[in-house]
């Protein structure tokens, strides 16, 4: 095994770059925030076509 300690963190096999491991707990947050957004959007607009074909059947 061969340590990758080279100032252009490429892989010595497959030349590929290496990226450093980050802290995702922010980036986890805030895709919780953006998906709870978007099912209560969904949910909203769901509400609004059954109350508007509501309204065309009375």
């Amino acid at each position: 095994m061969t340590i990758l300690d080279r100032m252009d963190s490429c892989c010595p096999e497959c030349n590929l770059f290496l990226l450093p491991a980050q802290d995702i707990s922010q980036q986890l947050r805030a895709d919780e925030r953006f998906l709870r957004f978007a099912i209560i959007a969904i949910v909203l607009v769901l509400i609004l076509f059954a109350y508007m074909y509501y309204l065309n059947l009375v």
